[in-house]
């Protein structure tokens, strides 16, 4: 799977933004994804950080801190 993404995911100002996602599912496949690619070891389960009008913040506990993800909310089906 090719990652399209923005931000670095240390805080929710430059949560991850996966360019390339057309969908929901997208986006959380993709999270997951990173995360395998990038070896990191979640220890808690994702949570929501935030919801605004236009995005959700996905939060997951990592054994490198807080990793963001910035989901559009427009997309969920």
């Amino acid at each position: 799977m090719r990652l399209e993404y923005t931000g670095s995911g240390n805080s929710k100002e430059n949560a991850i933004y996966f360019n390339n996602a057309s969908t929901f599912i997208d986006h959380i496949e993709m999270e997951r994804e990173y995360i395998k690619q990038k070896n990191i070891k979640i220890t808690n389960l994702r949570s929501f950080g935030e919801v605004t009008d236009k995005y959700l913040y996905d939060v997951y506990e990592t054994s490198k801190g807080n990793i963001w993800f910035k989901v559009p909310n427009n997309i969920i089906e």
